[in-house]
């Protein structure tokens, strides 16, 4: 069963999706930059915490693991969740969420993608674990967020194929492995202060499941940053942000779009020696109707990375960045946040 059914989901939906897939980055316990835990403001998370032994830049290796599996991913569906679901990604004081807002402008035409989202949890089509290693949940600094790819959900996340209510890995006593493929130096680095996590930036490595028809895509989050409420119950009100590169958008996202596009269409029947190519109403029709050069009638049934790269609607998102990672004054990347929460779930993290 294809979880994700509509194509422009696939396409610009996915850096939602991947976050909830998500892996790498980092340093474990060695994490350089300036990894305090900036707030929107520029203010330091550590206001307020305790001083054990830790600092904002490196994860305190006296932290006990609290261990946790995503529940939930808060996709936007329009720009004010956007919004709500933003963080200043670079630093100039805005909250950047441009992918964020595409997804919820998408929401008006392809229907309802926070229910598709659900689905995907909930069959674990996507697991997702999270380790909160900290000496205090409340308030302590050097903090470590890390973020697994999970595997063998017991109990099972259905209790037969056929059932359409999941999620009983998702009730808080589940256990789960670590992927083999998962990257184990995924980390946001900050501090808690009142029981809120602030941390960031960092760097963290998210795998895109663009569909079951492709591998899935690796691509690097620059300058991760998140907040969320932490307990030993579980999390909430959480946010992830960060951003994609231009050259990361152009040389590995959009091919790989382009491959999975292909996949579909000859899923779909498509046959380019045909006129027209794809079946009237079909899903493949309307992916060439908004992608391919020329539409249906007159276009070559095949959508390429450079098609991708030239749509309007496209180009007007992906391809027009609004955050400045390097400082120089140009806008270099393209931000994207999500919302999300955890229940508890008993995995064993990695040894640092």
């Amino acid at each position: 069963m294809r979880l994700v059914k509509s194509p422009l989901f696939i396409l610009l939906a996915c850096g939602a999706l991947s976050l909830a897939a998500c892996g790498g980055g980092g340093d474990d316990d060695d994490t350089s930059g300036d990894q305090g835990g900036n707030t929107d403001d520029g203010s330091s998370s550590d206001d307020g915490a305790a001083d054990d032994g830790g600092d904002a830049a490196t994860v305190n290796p006296d932290g006990v693991d609290n261990t946790y599996v995503i529940d939930s991913v808060v996709v936007p569906a329009n720009a004010n969740e956007a919004q709500d679901v933003a963080l200043d990604i670079d630093g100039n004081g805005t909250k950047d969420n441009k992918l964020g807002g595409l997804l919820g402008s998408l929401s008006s035409f392809v229907g309802d993608i926070q229910s598709l989202v659900e689905e995907q949890v909930a069959k674990g089509g996507i697991i997702l674990l999270a380790n909160v290693k900290a000496t205090d949940l409340t308030a302590a600094s050097g903090v470590g967020l890390y973020v697994y790819l999970g595997a063998n959900p017991n109990p099972a996340p259905c209790a037969t194929p056929d059932d359409t209510e999941c999620g009983l890995h998702l009730q808080g006593d589940g256990s789960f492995d670590i992927d083999p493929s998962s990257p184990t130096d995924a980390v946001v680095v900050g501090a808690t202060a009142g029981g809120k996590f602030t941390g960031g930036p960092g760097s963290v490595t998210i795998q895109l499941s663009l569909s079951e028809l492709a591998d899935p895509l690796s691509l690097t989050l620059s300058n991760a940053k998140s907040e969320v409420s932490v307990s030993a119950d579980g999390l909430s009100d959480g946010i992830l942000g960060g951003a994609l590169t231009i050259d990361s958008i152009n040389n590995d996202l959009l091919p790989a779009v382009a491959t999975v596009i292909a996949g579909i269409l000859a899923d779909d029947g498509c046959d380019a020696t045909a006129t027209p190519c794809c079946e009237p109403g079909s899903t493949g029709e309307q992916i060439l109707q908004v992608l391919d050069e020329g539409g249906v009638a007159d276009g070559d049934c095949v959508i390429t990375a450079e098609e991708l790269a030239n749509n309007s609607f496209v180009s007007a998102t992906l391809g027009s960045p609004d955050v400045d990672l390097d400082g120089d004054g140009t806008d270099d990347a393209v931000s994207l946040g999500i919302g999300f929460s955890a229940v508890t779930g008993t995995f064993t993290p990695p040894a640092p």
